[in-house]
Order: C-alpha cells, then sequence, then structure tokens
C-alpha cells in the first residue's frame, strides 16, 4: 500500500438535508488529492497541483459547514476502514481514469 496522510478530514451531517457527507485532502507519496463521498458510498478524487490547493479547498469546506476531525477513532467511526478503503478506491479510480485533474 502507498504511503498516506490525512490533512484534513471533514464531516457535513445535516438531518434536514438528508446529507451525510465525508471532504477532505490526502498526502499520497508527495501527491495531494482531495476526496469526497456521502459515508460509505464510492470516493471521488481530484488531483491537486499543490498542497496549498488542497488547503485552501479545506478552508472553504470548512467556511460551508464542515467538521474537522482530528481524532483517528473519530474518523474511524465516521468512515470504518478509512484509511484501506481510501487507497484502494484512489488505485480504482487511477486505473479507470477516473482521478479529476486540477486546471
Amino acid at each position: 500500500m502507498a504511503d498516506m496522510t490525512i490533512g484534513f478530514f471533514g464531516s457535513y451531517i445535516n438531518p434536514k438535508e438528508n446529507s451525510d457527507k465525508v471532504w477532505g485532502w490526502i498526502n499520497v507519496e508527495g501527491t495531494p488529492y482531495t476526496f469526497w463521498a456521502k459515508r460509505g458510498a464510492r470516493m471521488n478524487f481530484k488531483h491537486h497541483e499543490s498542497f496549498e490547493s488542497a488547503r485552501n479547498q479545506a478552508r472553504q469546506k470548512a467556511k460551508k459547514g464542515y467538521r474537522e476531525v482530528f481524532d483517528p477513532d473519530e474518523i474511524e467511526r465516521l468512515y470504518p476502514d478509512f484509511n484501506k478503503i481510501c487507497q484502494r478506491h484512489l488505485f480504482n479510480a487511477k486505473m479507470r481514469g477516473k482521478v479529476i485533474s486540477e486546471g
């Protein structure tokens, strides 16, 4: 498995909107990607040219109500096996040519 670290993990839960989503950015072997999905669904990915671009998007998501989650146990509760699933979904998205490119 690739070396992956989480730069931002955001959770947005709003029952009135029937919304239960995750959004964040990851560093995979020196390459920044953002990810997003309804919890439990297949993740989507975007490759970023810079970490600053991913951080800027994270700030915008926080302004829109995404709550940043720092605790690994809470991430696990919100999205069980997140690290393993995220890496698998990213690999599959790359193989299918489904990773969006920035710019």
